[in-house]
């Protein structure tokens, strides 16, 4: 049927349909306005309290090690400035040997969690320094790490 064929009244509650689809349509937006809004504040709340945490944080990513992010006050720690530390491992910085390392897989292996496990670390200038290490698996978009607490 084209519509010259239609008759005023299908018009009429065509029109109507349309007319709430709007309205629909504009209650969803305005939904997913405040949801953005929502997540962002959300993020912003997260990223702010990672980064400037006074206890060194970092993320690292399970399948290799390498640094995702990193708290000004772990970079601090280690005498590297965060970009510096970004993609490596804490192998490849020197911070920790493979013995360590191994010994922190080990402990989250038995336990699902890694809690005060005390290794040493070689900071830039060298000097040995002793951390408790507390660490849990996140996902982050389907893959996992470690999130990382170092006293």
């Amino acid at each position: 049927m084209d519509d010259s064929s239609r008759t005023h009244r299908e018009l009429i509650e065509e029109n109507i349909l349309l007319k709430e689809k709007i309205r629909a349509l504009e209650l969803s937006e305005a939904l997913c306005k405040k949801t953005l809004g929502a997540l962002r504040t959300s993020e912003e709340k997260f990223s702010v309290s990672f980064l400037k945490s006074p206890i060194p944080l970092a993320i690292t990513a399970m399948k290799d090690g390498r640094y995702i992010d990193v708290n000004e006050a772990f970079a601090e720690v280690m005498g590297l400035a965060r970009e510096d530390l970004l993609q490596k491992t804490s192998l490849s910085a020197g911070f920790i040997s493979s013995e360590e390392r191994t010994a922190f897989l080990r402990e989250y292996q038995e336990n699902g969690f890694v809690r005060n496990l005390e290794l040493p670390i070689r900071v830039k200038n060298g000097e040995k320094r002793y951390g408790l290490f507390n660490s849990s698996r996140i996902a982050i978009q389907g893959e996992e790490f470690f999130l990382t607490m170092v006293t």
